[in-house]
């Protein structure tokens, strides 16, 4: 059987050790809890942080470069389109009227060119960006 003074020596260690209220607790035991705790925190949010600032980043840089490109695309399509509609609409008004042949050339360029708006329209909902590529690369006339 253990000896009574043991025991009770032993429990008012534990006693002190436990109680945060005891000034006779050893400080830097606590001072290294908290310290590994604030260290602790600050490391996750800085990791949280720097994530979330990358993939912003990255997502901006994609959108930038995507709305350059989609712009550059779109206004080559708008423009041969206003230009074949101007012609159609000059020749009307001249009166001079248009021959049949000018006129099937014309419905062929502006088919092409709703065909193609269509196709990167497709393109760009279904995210692929191979074909994308290939149908920008495309002449237009």
């Amino acid at each position: 059987m253990a000896d009574k003074n043991t025991l009770s020596t032993h429990f008012e260690n534990e006693e002190k050790t436990d109680d945060i209220f005891d000034e006779d607790v050893d400080d830097d035991r606590i001072n290294s809890k908290e310290w590994e705790k604030i260290q602790s925190g600050l490391l996750e949010g800085g990791y949280r942080e720097g994530l979330t600032s990358g993939k912003e980043s990255k997502l901006q840089k994609g959108f930038n470069e995507g709305f350059s490109d989609g712009a550059k695309t779109l206004y080559k399509l708008a423009k041969q389109r206003g230009e074949i509609s101007a012609r159609l609409s000059c020749q009307y008004q001249n009166d001079q009227g248009i021959s049949s042949e000018d006129e099937k050339e014309l419905q062929k360029q502006l088919n092409h060119i709703t065909q193609l708006e269509k196709d990167l329209i497709n393109a760009s909902k279904s995210r692929n960006i191979n074909e994308m590529k290939m149908l920008k690369s495309q002449k237009i006339f």
